[in-house]
């Protein structure tokens, strides 16, 4: 005899997707422009989740979303080698902008569930990383 019925996981694609169509909304409603969405380096074949325009500035924004919270922050799985990677990517966007002197930053966006209501918290820090930072 079968088992109960069990309800069906969101696979990892969906809950990834839906954390970056969160992220972008949260974007716009701070009056960033969302430029591109999982851009892709052909170079490269890194990915940025986000790249967005603040003002003059281009940000290339990584989105990390958490279905719990026991793996710890979704900011810290971010790491040093995913860091360098956006960065190939955001040089490989940025060798086709038009202007070679434009300003650029990386920020990042964790998407946790809310301890008591349903919207999940959205935690947004600029300039979470740099080209200098050193790889470890």
């Amino acid at each position: 005899m079968p088992g109960p019925a069990s309800k069906p996981r969101k696979s990892r694609p969906s809950r990834g997707k839906r954390g970056e169509e969160l992220a972008a909304e949260y974007l716009e409603t701070k009056g960033f422009q969302i430029i591109a969405r999982n851009w892709r380096s052909s170079l490269t074949r890194h990915e940025i989740d986000l790249v967005a325009r603040e003002g003059n500035c281009i940000v290339f924004v990584e989105v990390k979303t958490a279905r719990t919270t026991d793996f710890g922050d979704p900011l810290a799985w971010i790491t040093p080698r995913k860091q360098a990677a956006i960065i190939k990517a955001a040089q490989a966007y940025l060798s086709g902008w038009q202007s070679p002197d434009v300003d650029f930053r990386f920020d990042a966006i964790a998407i946790s569930p809310a301890s008591t209501s349903q919207k999940p918290t959205i935690e947004h820090v600029r300039g979470a990383f740099t080209c200098d930072d050193e790889p470890k």
